[in-house]
This record gives structure tokens, C-alpha cells and sequence, in this order.
């Protein structure tokens, strides 16, 4: 009689365990830009709130504030980024900036995004800026 084989040998095991290995290898730097990617998003998405807070307290004292108190809006907080407020006369300036830490930040580093009263952003230091568009 013969034996009934069942499971897997370890040569399949090993061959599974690779190809997963290849394909993990792939897909990793695609997952951390999405997310981080997705992460900036965020911040400029609040960073366009930031601005146009600053624009209504410009439009009544004809400068900005680097108080949130100041501001009709509150200070966003998060894991990811620190929020500041610049103070101002001139619109066309940097009135917010959103600096990213080290947290969860793979390749990137510390950069910072701005953004001015008239919606222009910009992005500055670390190793790398992910993209940013208005």
C-alpha cells in the first residue's frame, strides 16, 4: 500500500516564503509615498484653512496674527505635524506653515510646508519634499 501524502515539503515552503519576500519588497515603497502622501494632504488641507482664517483677521486689522487664539479657527493638533501662524503685512507672505516630524517618517525627514495669503505653497528642507500641489 501506499502512503498518503499530505502538507507541504519544505522546498514549497521556502519557494512561498520567497515570492512573498519579492513582492513585499515591491509593494513596501509604494505603501509608505501613499501614505505619506496622504499625510500631506492633510496638512495642506488644513493649511488652507489656517490661510483663509488669517485672510478674515487680515481683511479687519490689515495684518495677520501668529496667535491661534486670535483666529476664528482652532489649532489643529496632530501626530504628524506642528502648525505655526506668521505675523504679517503683506498678504502675498508665508501666514502658515505646517513643520512634519520624524514620526513614522521613513526617507522624508523634517521638512516644512507653507503657505501664503494667496494660496501659494511651498516646501523646504528634509531629505526629500513629497509632492505638493494647490
Amino acid at each position: 500500500m501506499g502512503k498518503n501524502k499530505q502538507g507541504f515539503t519544505l522546498l514549497e515552503l521556502i519557494m512561498v516564503i520567497v515570492i512573498i519576500g519579492i513582492l513585499v519588497t515591491f509593494a513596501a515603497p509604494v505603501f509608505i509615498k501613499t501614505v505619506e502622501r496622504s499625510r500631506t494632504a492633510e496638512a495642506m488641507q488644513l493649511l488652507g484653512q489656517l490661510r483663509l482664517a488669517q485672510m478674515r483677521y487680515y481683511a479687519e486689522w490689515a495684518a495677520t496674527t501668529a496667535s491661534f487664539s486670535n483666529l476664528d479657527v482652532d489649532q489643529p493638533t496632530g501626530k504628524f505635524y506642528t502648525f505655526t501662524l506668521s505675523s504679517v503685512t503683506d498678504p502675498t507672505q508665508v501666514v502658515a506653515s505646517a513643520q512634519r516630524n520624524n514620526v513614522a517618517n521613513p526617507g522624508y525627514g523634517s521638512y516644512t510646508i507653507s503657505i501664503s495669503g494667496t494660496g501659494n505653497l511651498a516646501c523646504s528642507g528634509g531629505n526629500k519634499c513629497p509632492p505638493i500641489h494647490a
